[in-house]
């Protein structure tokens, strides 16, 4: 597989063929767009194919039917596109490095193709997703429906109905750079705006030190023009240091614009709204076309989205919301929008080393919730047997209610009794929140009546 420096020099437009080992993720979809666009030759194998990015693949005639095989890496191909990196075992990948074709990850290919844009990217521990899809947005309002890669497979924001777009004609690319494994360098070597929301420690299970987590966010800013963060908070003003970029701070911006009207509640997404604000800014909007812009903000999905009301009447949101500064934040937000409403968390944790690692910052999130829903802890397919080993779902739950006396806490010990559980919660005044990164939201139907 090439180095970053050596995936840079690639010249793209001399490629004829690319074949791509996953091609229905937002990043993957907008590359292989990006290279058709350009007369390139793209192909793809991929083992989730019943779903609507699936289906638009197949009927493309660019994806493979069926999963990953061997017949399909072929010598004419130039370049092979990993999602993260070789997967091991898998048999693509064997006969690419059998046959000694060039290869890159999506992360690569997305921060070449970004050099060709005004590439406004966005990371941080939380908000990313929200933050980049108010930026989306914004230009939506201000210009034309910009180039723009957000969230995960799953993500949409509402009426675009997308969460990737490729636009022939727009100047800019607005995309999401994750941190986990120093991503966000790869997919954004010299960004014109970095936009940084928060810099708490995550992913433990890479960085090993709030000043490693530090030096990755600092080298992710080294080559961009435009860097907006919050100078006030120790860890940001820490990675700004000897940058060349122009830095402004949020601080600073709040002092004239003190609070944004839109629909999003809870003073995390007031922060949010700001940045984006900050980048209309530099694009030289005028403050009413920004602010107009963002308060018709229809927002995006899994983030406190409204799901509709249970048959006694309780609101019932889901949320994303994987850390505890995430779930602070939801459950903050919540009691905003509804005060006087009896809060009934559903949280699956992510992964046992996450929940390890936070597991005391966990019992300290979840205060103000009033009920607590714990079915398991969900562990990704990176997540190590040794990771896995660290907690037990009945240990973390015991902290949580050792440090929670006043909160009624419920372990279902899978997903079966969720509902149930909510149920026997719910008082037809309440609030209930189905929080998770994993597979809580997709494998049960949410208790609600439309």
């Amino acid at each position: 597989m090439l180095t970053n420096k050596q995936a840079l020099k690639l010249d793209i437009p001399k490629l004829k063929k690319v074949h791509f080992i996953g091609i229905t993720a937002p990043f993957s979809s907008f590359c292989a767009t990006y290279l058709i666009k350009q007369g390139i030759k793209v192909t793809a194998s991929e083992v989730n194919q019943n779903n609507k990015q699936g289906r638009y693949w197949l009927d493309k005639k660019v994806l493979y039917p069926g999963g990953h095989d061997k017949k399909y890496i072929t010598k004419d191909i130039d370049l092979i596109i990993y999602p993260n990196g070789p997967i091991p075992g898998n048999v693509e990948c064997e006969e690419a490095e059998k046959l000694k074709i060039k290869a890159i990850t999506i992360g690569q290919l997305t921060g070449i193709i970004s050099l060709n844009y005004k590439t406004i990217a966005v990371a941080g521990t939380h908000g990313k997703t929200t933050t980049t899809a108010l930026i989306t947005w914004l230009l939506y309002k201000n210009t034309e429906t910009p180039n723009f890669i957000v969230g995960d497979a799953e993500d949409k924001i509402a009426i675009l109905e997308k969460n990737w777009n490729y636009n022939i004609k727009s100047k800019y690319l607005i995309l999401e750079a994750c941190e986990y494994k120093k991503q966000f360098i790869q997919r954004a070597p010299q960004p014109f705006i970095a936009v940084i929301t928060h810099i708490d420690i995550d992913h433990t299970d890479f960085y090993k030190s709030q000043n490693e987590y530090n030096d990755a966010f600092h080298e992710f800013i080294l080559k961009a023009k435009n860097i907006i963060l919050d100078k006030s908070k120790k860890n940001e003003l820490e990675v700004v240091k000897n940058i060349k970029g122009s830095v402004f701070s949020t601080v600073e911006t709040k002092k004239e614009v003190n609070f944004i009207k839109s629909n999003l509640p809870g003073k995390h997404n007031q922060e949010n709204l700001l940045r984006a604000y900050m980048v209309g800014k530099i694009l030289k909007f005028s403050d009413k076309n920004i602010l107009n812009a963002l308060k018709t903000f229809p927002g995006i999905s899994k983030r406190f989205e409204y799901a509709g009301k249970t048959e006694k009447g309780s609101y019932v949101y889901k949320d994303y919301a994987h850390n505890p500064k995430k779930i602070e934040a939801l459950l903050q937000g919540a009691i905003e929008k509804h005060p006087n409403k009896k809060i009934i968390l559903v949280f699956q944790p992510h992964s046992f080393e996450r929940t390890f690692s936070f597991k005391n910052d966990f019992a300290k999130a979840i205060k103000s919730a009033n009920s607590v829903i714990i079915p398991n802890i969900f562990s990704p397919r990176r997540e190590s047997e040794q990771n896995k080993k660290l907690v037990t779902e009945e240990k973390f739950i015991k902290i949580l209610k050792n440090k929670n006396k006043n909160t009624k806490i419920i372990y279902t010990k899978g997903l079966e009794k969720v509902n149930k559980a909510v149920k026997s919660q719910d008082n037809g005044e309440s609030v209930i929140l189905y929080a998770s990164a994993g597979d809580l939201l997709s494998n049960i139907n949410l208790i609600t009546t439309q």
